[in-house]
């Protein structure tokens, strides 16, 4: 038998299927048609209604099935100023048809169509960028029918339901509405492989009565919906096998068969079932349309549609997203992330495969080829890309491990393993959560020595140093192309850079910085002195001025000492850890210990909002605030204060903004595995990954690619990221963007370790000066002492 790929319309209005209630699963159709067997023609095998017998789900995918292909196929850009609203496809025997269709974000909020026809291999066949520009038919009342109907379109009164792909053409099927958006006709737009348009004709005989608009209003109020006109009844259609049409609609749980000459064969309503009750999930393997529904009982009904209609199974079975059917007695289907398998005539059914990286997809087919290989598509609607994988059982694939330890909770990183498996199928990507403790690195450095160490290794920069020391991290020099080092910040290469060497790459960054009211010191001259100089000035002439504010904490001793005294103590003046020696014990440092306890607020002082602390900047009524975060934070931040405060950074060695970074990339330098971890590295650091799963990104092109100003979106700043999501921005009064700003400020950040036994002593030794219990003189010296003789042990 000749196979071939058929349509499958996975529609998104339908998604309330699974919770849906059906009271009773009968047909209008004769009873006694259900125990017949459904299959007459030259199938082998003869689908019952009581295929539901034993079944039963085994969870074991070590069965032999393997991925033998993966083809991605074609990618949907889409413009600044419209955003995706749905999305329809075909597949058949050579090509997949996809129509994208996008709302413009202006004030018309006008509808467009776009029609891109792909081979199997992903080639692109035709892009036609709007369907509104295809070449009409030569009849002229056709074309002035179509002319309407895109007009119509325009506003939402004509809304695109299904696609599918018969006889070398795509058909387009819309709901023709009127202005209560109530459904006026049905219609279809015949389309050749080259775009053009070569035909229209009307289904809306076969309809039935308009429902009125008091129908429609309850329709709406039931399913809770702000634009009506996405939740209007409508009509949706596949073709038959015989190239007759299947029409069915989302109120009335009503199925409509029609012959390929347009007369009407069989017209069936299920009864007792609520709105939104069928679903159609797939085809045979000789193109028979497969509808289901569920009951409020989980039972899920499968039902054929040809010249009449036919239950083939009523049961306890899984809900899915589509089903293919084989002529053998399989009923192969897409649940979650997994590919099922259904024997039939035993009544068991496998878990066969689970696929990475398909969070974000919708799975759009399953067909079996003449080879016996299972072909799975998927659509990634925020990559806007198909996604096309060939299944075969007990064909031998060399998979290789890639064995990735990470020692914080980073779902970056998972997500990132996920996309690199998905598009890597002989890839067994293995990510293991690690507990960082203080063996840590005496189990990871003999895993390493007998050779069962990990590839990857995910680590803050503390353990990346040992790493480098112990001659474990290899230079990432070696692996990351220099097209991508040339996007990252330069901040981020500071980061991972030890003794002038690339060991660790981090993959999500933020800043950490102070900015102070204007008119203080320059940030080339801003350190510890210089900060109590200007404040003892301020104070001069506004006496009640605070010292620091910041939203939800109170600038407590404890408080400022942290933020001022022993944040970034790599590059402080009372630490050189290059020389192991500090210098606690200094004038400087006990000036700045007074400085703290009388300008400091108490521990019960009150919390302040965001708002309070800007208006307290404006007002000059405080001095300094933290400023932290990615491009959003900064930019919201920076927004509110622009045009009363600088940037000053901490006052370490002439003004310095710290790059915060909770983890790094670094690689085991004795993996024998260079090649592909080079592969797994440019997708952790790709544009693709940072846009989707990151906002505090690392590379330059991705803020400078995707931060917009001046749209006729909204009068502020925007960026683009998660896939489509629009975010608008803080922007300055002239409405452009802080990117300038935040590139400078991340650029010349640098790393900073958090010295945390440092921080300790520090805090528990002051706390003796400030509760007045010793002078500021003997607590230095405690200091002093104290951190002196861990910086010696720490050697």
């Amino acid at each position: 038998m000749k196979y071939y790929r058929h349509l499958l319309i996975s529609i998104i209005l339908l998604v309330s299927l699974f919770s849906c209630a059906c009271a009773n699963n009968n047909f209008s159709t004769d009873s006694s048609k259900e125990s017949a067997d459904l299959y007459d023609r030259d199938l082998s095998f003869n689908y019952t209604t009581d295929i539901t017998k034993n079944y039963s789900v085994v969870n074991n995918i070590d069965n032999g099935w393997n991925i033998v292909n993966y083809t991605e196929c074609g990618s949907f850009s889409k413009e600044l100023n419209s955003q995706n609203s749905n999305y329809f496809l075909s597949a058949f025997e050579d090509y997949y048809a996809i129509l994208n269709e996008s709302y413009f974000l202006n004030n018309n909020n006008e509808l467009n169509y776009k029609f891109s026809l792909f081979t199997k291999t992903g080639e692109k066949v035709t892009n036609i960028k709007s369907i509104y520009d295809m070449d009409l038919p030569s009849n002229e009342d056709k074309s002035l029918r179509i002319k309407e109907l895109f007009n119509k379109a325009l506003n939402g009164h004509a809304i695109v339901t299904s696609i599918d792909y018969k006889n070398n053409n795509v058909y387009l099927f819309f709901n023709d509405l009127d202005e209560d958006f109530l459904i006026n006709d049905f219609v279809c737009l015949v389309i050749e492989n080259n775009g053009i348009i070569k035909d229209f004709f009307s289904l809306g005989e076969f309809i039935g009565e308009k429902s009125s608009k008091q129908d429609n209003d309850n329709h709406n109020h039931n399913h809770d919906c702000d634009h009506e006109h996405e939740i209007t009844r409508l009509y949706y259609a596949t073709f038959t096998q015989e190239n007759g049409i299947v029409l069915w609609n989302n109120f009335s749980n009503t199925v409509t068969c029609i012959s390929s000459d347009m007369k009407l064969i069989n017209k069936e309503t299920i009864n007792d079932c609520p709105e939104d009750a069928i679903s159609f999930s797939g085809k045979t393997s000789d193109g028979i349309p497969v509808f289901e529904y569920v009951d409020l009982n989980s039972n899920v009904t499968l039902f054929l549609v040809t010249n009449e209609f036919k239950k083939i199974t009523s049961g306890r079975i899984d809900s899915a997203e589509c089903r293919y059917l084989s002529e053998n007695g399989f009923i192969y289907y897409i649940s979650g992330n997994s590919l099922f398998c259904w024997d039939v005539s035993k009544g068991s059914c496998e878990k066969i495969y689970v696929f990475d990286g398909i969070d974000y997809c919708s799975c759009k087919n399953i067909h079996m080829n003449s080879d016996g290989d299972i072909d799975v598509m998927f659509y990634d609607y925020f990559e806007s890309k198909l996604f096309d994988y060939t299944l075969s059982v007990n064909k031998n694939v060399d998979r290789t491990d890639l064995v990735v330890y990470k020692y914080s909770f980073d779902e970056y990183i998972d997500d990132c393993a996920a996309d690199f498996a998905r598009m890597n199928p002989s890839i067994n990507v293995i990510v293991r959560t690690m507990e960082e403790d203080s063996k840590s690195l005496t189990v990871l450095a003999d895993e390493i020595k007998s050779g069962q160490g990990p590839d990857i290794i995910i680590a803050n920069r503390a353990m990346l140093e040992t790493l480098q020391h112990v001659g474990i991290a290899d230079d990432l020099n070696n692996y990351i192309d220099k097209i991508i080092l040339d996007e990252l910040f330069a901040g981020i290469l500071n980061y991972g850079t030890i003794d002038g060497k690339l060991y660790g790459i981090p993959f999500d960054a933020s800043i950490y910085t102070l900015v102070g009211i204007k008119g203080l010191s320059d940030k080339e001259d801003w350190n510890i002195k210089s900060l109590m100089s200007d404040f003892e000035s301020i104070k001069e002439s506004n006496p009640n001025i605070r010292l620091m504010a910041v939203p939800e904490y109170p600038m407590t001793v404890n408080e400022l000492l942290l933020i001022l005294g022993t944040v970034g103590l790599d590059y402080s003046d009372f630490v050189d850890f290059d020389r192991n020696e500090c210098y606690f014990d200094s004038n400087e440092f006990i000036d700045f210990l007074k400085f703290i306890k009388e300008n400091a607020e108490s521990d019960n002082a009150p919390y302040l909002s965001e708002e309070e602390v800007y208006s307290l900047l404006k007002n000059k009524q405080a001095m300094l605030t933290i400023v932290e975060g990615g491009f959003v934070g900064f930019s919201s931040k920076m927004s509110a204060l622009y045009n009363s405060c600088d940037i000053l950074g901490l006052p370490l060695r002439k003004g310095t903004n710290i790059i915060t970074c909770y983890s790094c990339l670094s690689i085991n330098s004795f993996s024998d595995k260079k090649e592909l971890i080079k592969e797994f590295i440019e997708t952790v650091l790709s544009e693709n990954c940072q846009v989707k799963y990151s906002v505090n990104h690392v590379r330059k092109d991705v803020l400078l690619n995707h931060v917009y100003e001046h749209t006729d979106i909204t009068p502020e700043p925007i960026i683009l990221i998660g896939g489509h999501n629009i975010i608008p921005l803080g922007g300055k009064s002239d409405n452009s963007s802080f990117l300038k700003e935040y590139i400078e400020t991340i650029d010349t950040a640098l790393p900073a370790t958090i010295e945390y036994e440092i921080q300790s002593i520090i805090i528990e030794e002051a706390s003796a000066f400030f509760d007045g219990t010793k002078s500021a003189e003997e607590v230095a010296k405690l200091i002093q002492s104290r951190v002196q003789l861990y910086l010696e042990e720490r050697k």
